[in-house]
């Protein structure tokens, strides 16, 4: 039977917690029916001590006890274990999805979102806490069980510097506030903190899309809706019985300076700035001013030299750069071969140097700029089309050639001219590219990458297998454009925003990479984008077959 989620058992008051961790995190690595879900229920089996866990059957009254973890000895153990189980998955579980629980109601048993396939629990002898564990939760009786108990070879961390400096009590109204994005173990300590400290409601802030535009790759930050929607699912996965505000954050105060009755509010060390302004705030309106409890940060120890060294949705978001965002629409009206991508992004996006290193892959590459420039040439039929459009001015009275930069300041200047000169150019391209897929395709080449920065304006999509963009935030692309080109950051910004946002290239294509940092980090995202279209590849070639 295919396992749908987990359920550890962790004693917070036993001495070698930690310990009592790694051994469970190693057993659900390990257990090759493990799916995702992992769920956490921490309980204290001697709530008057410190000593390690018993398994008498004394210790499962206090196991699902309510009330224990709201004083405060055990609200620092609390906030303390669940920082640790956070950090100690991201370490050595990181695909794996961790939900540490606070349910703690005997009187209303719990039932989990989905099917429990394995118990583990931190005592060798396990049957008084099995068998709470399977009433309080709805678990099957053949449920199976493992005892993660960790012998003494294991390594054993203290938690008592996490926060060592803080006594934690709980308050009725709570606030926290943040992206959201794509919900990561970071995003959980600050959450369930901020539960644990609520005792009736806990209003939660999610930052809209204007909000996020200076942050990296903002362009695939998930929608609001979805993100508001995950973080309600997530905290009433981890404690049902409180109440929950999700809002709208449009600036960075929110609801915290128009409801006087809001008493804490959970940051952590990038936020704590912003709590204090919002103190200010509230104390210019007559409200006490909120207690302010801070959170560590999650630890990434697999980030790269460019990336956050904490968990963060920034390096997440890093990480699906050259992965297939959305599956390709299916095109009947194409042939399996050759196999043709769009390349596409702004000006200065970098997509040029992204084709060439595909085409070193192995790739054909069609430029369609520089076959628009034979569009452009004198004699052509878009030539004397375009002249007689713009007018003679933008003739070079030497050679008789269209001057692309006199007409680039007419059309860059009108959205209207800029329509009409596409309306021209990018039929007579289009015909050419056909001609140079034809040629390419008899060379052996059979994936095509059309380079073409209008692509999907001038709705070429539907002739393509994918579309693959190239994107970087506005501000680096007018210093590239300053040192390529010599423009202003007036022009600049004009010939930029002429085009269609990051945003609209990002929701219509298949995959994304950005050319913001160094060769090697753009040339692994390029080879990443190489392997995974060539495991498209052998699939669409057999269902074709």
């Amino acid at each position: 039977m295919s396992s749908k989620s987990v359920l550890m058992c962790l004693d917070v008051s036993a001495s070698r917690f930690s310990a009592n961790v790694l051994s469970a995190l190693k057993n659900v690595s390990t257990y090759k029916n493990v799916e995702k879900q992992v769920f956490v229920h921490m309980y204290s089996a001697t709530p008057t001590s410190t000593s390690t866990s018993s398994s008498t059957s004394s210790s499962t009254t206090t196991a699902f006890s309510s009330g224990l973890f709201s004083t405060r000895p055990y609200l620092k153990k609390l906030l303390q274990c669940t920082s640790h189980v956070y950090n100690s998955a991201s370490k050595h579980a990181p695909l794996l999805n961790f939900t540490v629980l606070q349910r703690y109601s005997p009187q209303q048993p719990q039932r989990l979102e989905s099917d429990v396939n394995l118990l583990l629990v931190d005592v060798h002898h396990m049957d008084p806490l099995v068998d709470a564990a399977k009433q309080y939760f709805g678990l099957s009786p053949d449920v199976q069980v493992i005892s993660c108990h960790a012998d003494e070879t294991t390594p054993n961390d203290s938690l008592e510097a996490l926060f060592q400096d803080l006594d934690p009590q709980t308050y009725d109204y709570c606030a926290l506030g943040g992206t959201f994005d794509s919900i990561h173990n970071g995003h959980k300590v600050l959450l369930g903190a901020a539960i644990a400290l609520t005792n009736k409601s806990l209003t939660i802030g999610v930052t809209d899309q204007a909000m996020n535009q200076r942050k990296t790759l903002h362009e695939l930050i998930t929608p609001i809706e979805d993100r508001k929607a995950a973080v309600r699912e997530f905290v009433e996965q981890v404690r049902p019985e409180i109440e929950y505000e999700v809002v709208t954050l449009r600036d960075v105060y929110g609801p915290t300076v128009t409801d006087e009755k809001l008493q804490c509010i959970v940051v952590s060390e990038e936020t704590k700035k912003g709590a204090d302004m919002i103190n200010q705030q509230r104390v210019g309106r007559g409200f006490s001013p909120m207690a302010k409890f801070c959170i560590p940060l999650v630890a990434d120890d697999s980030h790269d030299a460019h990336q956050d060294a904490k968990v963060s949705s920034s390096s997440i978001r890093e990480q699906k750069l050259g992965r297939l965002l959305r599956q390709p629409e299916p095109r009947s009206n194409l042939p399996a071969r050759p196999y043709l991508i769009g390349l596409t992004g702004g000006i200065a996006s970098g997509k040029s140097s992204v084709g060439k290193r595909l085409e070193a892959l192995g790739a054909g590459l069609i430029s369609s700029d520089l076959l628009a420039h034979k569009a452009y040439m004198k004699g052509s039929e878009a030539y004397h089309e375009i002249v007689k459009t713009f007018g003679e001015d933008i003739v070079n009275p030497e050679s008789g050639e269209i001057e692309r930069r006199k007409l680039g300041t007419i059309v860059f200047s009108d959205k209207s001219k800029l329509d009409q000169l596409n309306g021209i150019v990018w039929p007579a391209t289009a015909k050419l590219v056909q001609q140079k897929i034809g040629e390419l395709y008899q060379q052996g080449k059979e994936v095509c990458f059309i380079e073409a920065a209008l692509l999907l304006e001038a709705n070429w999509s539907s002739q393509l297998h994918e579309v693959w963009s190239c994107v970087i935030p506005e501000k680096e692309a007018v210093l590239r454009l300053h040192a390529r080109d010599g423009l202003g950051e007036e022009e600049a910004l004009k010939r930029i925003r002429s085009q269609s946002s990051n945003e609209y290239r990002v929701d219509n294509s298949n995959v994304v990479l950005c050319t913001l940092w160094d060769y090697q980090v753009t040339q692994q995202q390029v080879e990443t984008a190489w392997k995974l279209l060539q495991e498209r590849l052998k699939q669409f070639t057999t269902k074709q077959t």
